[in-house]
């Protein structure tokens, strides 16, 4: 293979591989979401667990599950296999669980029947965190509208009957209106979602935070999973597994009402990303993507020395970028199909017309 058949090689490689690289970082192509059939509360009565889809890079959940069940986050055992997870999996990964400490009254914390399933599970597969979840319940850590973060050292033996190594413990106050706990609550999701990559999560399992059918003070579930979905906007392989766990002991108007505003939920948070663009990352992908045929043909043009596979690159996308600018702002109201094929035709145009430019001198203008 001659000099120049390798450095046409290696010219095309330089922007596939920050495409590559992008794509690891933030997980997605389609900016949307892909969507399992939705489910019903009777798909869910008879499954436990439905896939509503993928949504930035996160595979997305319904559960029904009991805290007394025998197969309770049994799932969670499940979670940590499959090519799905396959590149979380080479740097580890843990599950964790949210529960909310009811902070109401002054005189001490209330703990409901989440919390108080979970001392108890403790108590036989891990006396040792059973007694330390015990004590902190019992102090005034997290205030409400915040939250602390509990890495628990379940025993491998018992590990599969409580398959959870990190609780993150909500506080809630019931006096506060539905419309405040949304306010403090958003932020709470937010910092969750953002600490399971330095805390290598790969599975949080969140029931119907601040969520209490028939109470006017808490929050409905159209905003408990408005807020949730919200929180994960940012594509990233953590948390690769959300799970939405919803109460099977709720009558089956409650279960209904949880369900059908999830569907709706999703559906809405799915829409308004696609109108932003088809493509996550469209203008930068399509560039890199436009800017690796460039440099191969331009290869055949200049000679080949890096400095000038620098300047093929640093010129193509900087020219690349600012045109596209400039056409964003004549594509106002456009629709994002739209947007994308003017998007491609730009970006395929230069890439045609770049080998030339980088031949062209300028001199030849003034040329009689």
């Amino acid at each position: 293979m001659n000099k120049v058949r390798v450095c046409t090689l290696l010219w095309g490689l330089i922007p596939l591989v920050l495409l590559v690289v992008d794509w690891l970082l933030f997980p997605t192509v389609i900016n949307g979401c892909r969507n399992a059939p939705q489910p019903t509360a009777e798909t869910l009565h008879n499954n436990n667990v439905v896939r509503m889809g993928s949504l930035s890079g996160h595979e997305v959940f319904l559960s029904r599950e009991h805290m007394g069940d025998s197969t309770y986050l049994n799932y969670l055992n499940n979670s940590r296999s499959g090519w799905s997870t396959y590149i979380s999996s080479l740097t580890g990964g843990s599950n964790a669980l949210a529960i909310t400490i009811d902070l109401t009254d002054p005189a001490g914390a209330q703990l409901g029947a989440l919390a108080q399933g979970v001392i108890m599970e403790l108590q036989d597969v891990a006396p040792d965190e059973n007694k330390k979840l015990s004590s902190i319940m019992g102090g005034s850590d997290p205030l409400p509208g915040a939250y602390r973060k509990i890495n628990l050292q379940v025993p491998i033996t018992t590990f599969s009957r409580f398959p959870v190594d990190t609780l993150y413990l909500v506080g809630i106050s019931y006096d506060s209106s539905a419309t405040e706990k949304e306010k403090s609550l958003a932020p709470v999701m937010q910092s969750i979602i953002s600490a399971s990559r330095p805390d290598r999560i790969r599975s949080i399992v969140l029931p119907c935070l601040a969520v209490r059918p028939g109470n006017p003070k808490a929050l409905s579930f159209e905003d408990f999973f408005q807020l949730s979905l919200a929180s994960l906007s940012r594509p990233s392989w953590w948390p690769r597994n959300l799970y939405f766990s919803l109460f099977s002991d709720w009558n089956d108007a409650d279960l209904s009402h949880a369900v059908g505003a999830m569907n709706n939920a999703w559906n809405s948070n799915c829409k308004a990303l696609a109108r932003e663009s088809v493509l996550y990352h469209e203008d930068s992908r399509l560039i890199f993507v436009g800017c690796s045929l460039a440099m191969v043909v331009s290869a055949f043009f200049v000679p080949p020395i890096w400095r000038n596979a620098a300047s093929v690159f640093v010129l193509f996308v900087g020219s690349a970028f600012a045109v596209l600018e400039t056409a964003n702002k004549f594509l106002t109201g456009m629709d994002a199909t739209g947007r994308l094929w003017i998007h491609f035709g730009i970006v395929a145009f230069l890439a045609a017309l770049f080998p030339k430019l980088a031949h062209w001198n300028p001199k030849g203008v003034f040329e009689s």
